[in-house]
């Protein structure tokens, strides 16, 4: 069977409880808000085992459960969800489609040699969404429409028998099709109560009796019209927002969110074989602006540990200003991590990572204006050629004359009898349109403790500018 269909029938309930298992053992209920009599919609385990159903009335399912902890349901979140479930499986997958608002669709045959056939790729899929707490419901098909009403009757199977889940197909009734009420009604009027006795209809009679849309219909079934997906493409950002069960007063209580929110990411940047400098967070509250929060490091990091290592010790300088009732984390700066392995070598990045951890610390703790580094830039002149940079930073300069990296603040006047000079002299003059031009013959030399020195002579008197480390 060429397809695979994954019905999510609790997808934003589902993606929240991974963020809060605790609450798995309370009863939980989303519900929805879109018509007058406002009915459940998505149910944990623990509110199903005590009686209450899809579709029941919000009042009805108070009355028998009254610790019932109800939310509202929302389109935008259900799509974000349902978006970060092909994320997810796009690892695993070569073409996922988009379903509505609770499935995903994908093209299993062009996956069986990598994982030993369709019962490899099913394993595959299964140990993924288990390991993310995800209920599925999921049937292959050798149509996608097929596929979607077996899985959503959570009647289907994966399995390559195509005769077996043909006749699980014939055997589902017409409110199981997806057809609109109207049709369902047009086809009750001709004795049609089961999908198998639709398609015992001559195709052409039933495409003048019910019109086309209904023919189209039977020929999806068959899968002998082709169809256009909206296949998913990952996204070149990273992106989540999460909406909290209770409100948090501060970062200890949002310790633990963040922890899954980082894992995500970190999941993120392995699949892109990347890495980031720099998280933005967005605490949302109730009756303000929401609060934003750059977290940076000197190194380009893509561990959840080291990136909840770090945030901990930033944030914690930076409280909240009221509760927060969402939280979110975007990164949109990435680097590749093979690129950094090719440009520096093993024993280069041996020695950087002690030192880019270190240095992340100190920033976490300081601020990230307390450190810097010097670094060298390509100007002649010496006041201009070393320049405070970040904190770790190396730069590559094409200049051929030395330059020291350490120059005093103030020229000091000394005595040239007591240097050796090495090399020089070498004329240095400053641009004909600078505001204070400058004309020096700079030396290198060594003093009595043989430190490397730059000096220069102007106006007859001999100065020391810096030192070679």
């Amino acid at each position: 069977m060429r397809w695979l269909y994954l019905h999510f029938p609790r997808l934003l309930l589902d993606s929240w409880l991974s963020f809060y298992p605790d609450w798995q053992q309370r009863p939980l209920a989303l519900f929805s808000t879109a018509t007058t009599q406002q009915h459940l919609l998505q149910l944990n385990d623990c509110a199903q085992q005590q009686g209450l159903q899809v579709g029941m009335p919000v009042t009805t399912a108070t009355a028998l459960l009254p610790s019932l902890t109800l939310k509202a349901y929302c389109p935008t979140r259900q799509r974000r969800a349902l978006l970060r479930a092909a994320g997810l499986l796009y690892q695993d997958s070569a073409q996922i489609a988009l379903q509505g608002d609770s499935g995903l669709l994908l093209e299993s045959a062009s996956m069986w040699r990598l994982y030993q056939g369709l019962a490899g790729y099913h394993q595959q899929l299964q140990q993924r969404l288990q390991q993310h707490q995800l209920t599925t419901s999921i049937s292959s098909g050798k149509s996608p429409l097929m596929a979607k009403l077996l899985a959503q009757s959570e009647q289907g199977a994966v399995s390559s028998d195509a005769a077996e889940l043909w006749q699980r197909l014939l055997a589902l009734p017409l409110s199981c099709s997806g057809l609109s009420e109207v049709q369902q009604q047009q086809l009750h009027s001709v004795g049609v109560q089961r999908i198998e006795q639709l398609l015992q209809l001559d195709r052409r009679d039933l495409g003048q009796r019910l019109g086309q849309d209904v023919a189209n219909y039977v020929a999806d079934l068959h899968g002998q019209r082709p169809t256009v997906q909206d296949y998913f493409r990952p996204p070149a950002e990273f992106y989540q927002r999460l909406d909290l069960l209770s409100e948090a007063a501060s970062w200890t209580q949002l310790q633990f969110p963040l922890k899954r929110l980082l894992a995500e990411l970190s999941a993120f940047l392995y699949q892109r074989q990347a890495a980031t400098t720099v998280l933005q967070l967005q605490v949302y509250h109730r009756q303000q602006a929401p609060s934003r929060f750059s977290v940076r490091f000197v190194q380009p990091l893509w561990r959840a540990e080291d990136f909840l290592q770090l945030c901990q010790l930033q944030l914690n300088r930076q409280p909240l200003t009221a509760p927060a009732l969402e939280l979110s984390l975007t990164v949109q700066q990435l680097q590749d991590v093979q690129s950094q392995a090719v440009s520096l070598s093993r024993s280069d990045t041996a020695q950087r990572a002690p030192l880019a951890h270190t240095l992340s610390r100190l920033q976490a703790r300081l601020g990230e204006q307390a450190l810097w580094s010097p670094v060298a830039a390509n100007d002649h002149q010496p006041e201009a050629c070393a320049l405070r940079g970040q904190a770790g930073a190396v730069t590559c300069v094409n200049s051929a004359p030395l330059r020291p990296f350490w120059l005093l603040p103030q020229a000091t006047a000394i005595d040239i009898a007591d240097y050796q000079v090495q090399w020089g002299p070498e004329r240095i003059e400053t641009h004909w349109w600078s505001a204070q031009p400058v004309q020096r013959d700079y030396v290198i030399a060594l003093d009595a403790q043989q430190r490397q020195a730059w000096l220069y002579r102007q106006q007859q008197q001999w100065y020391l500018h810096g030192w070679f480390s």
